[in-house]
């Protein structure tokens, strides 16, 4: 007899898709109500069902794009702040002129309001 091979460690066993679970909704709109939340989550409807079902922690991907997307703001302010910081401790008439310290300005102010959005649509995905 030979001797089965140990589970992978990358990849769980496959699961027994012969027991499905039958659940029964409202109407329509409860049925899109749990398939919209599965797919903001980036899962199956069952994947999700079942999750909340064992009361397991659901894990998403959503949220790192969101953090991804937070981190790339983040560094583009720190970019901008650095060259504020470079322009104004410039020596006079060797540095930036006004018009160029105001749109700078102008640009950190539209990078923090695109962060802001950026937390504001992870808040909602909560």
């Amino acid at each position: 007899m030979a001797k089965a091979s140990p589970p992978s460690k990358t990849r769980p066993p496959a699961r027994n898709r012969t027991n499905p679970l039958k659940v029964v909704v409202r109407d329509e709109d409860e049925r899109g109500e749990i398939q919209a939340r599965a797919a903001r989550l980036n899962m199956s409807v069952s994947e999700y069902l079942r999750t909340l079902g064992l009361n397991y922690p659901i894990k998403t991907t959503a949220d790192a794009a969101a953090i991804d997307r937070l981190l790339q703001i983040n560094a583009d302010m720190g970019r901008l702040g650095g060259l504020l910081k470079m322009w104004l401790s410039s020596r006079r008439g060797e540095g930036a002129t006004s018009a160029q310290v105001q749109q700078m300005l102008r640009d950190l102010q539209a990078t923090q309001q695109e962060m802001r959005e950026a937390i504001s649509e992870l808040r909602k995905r909560r």
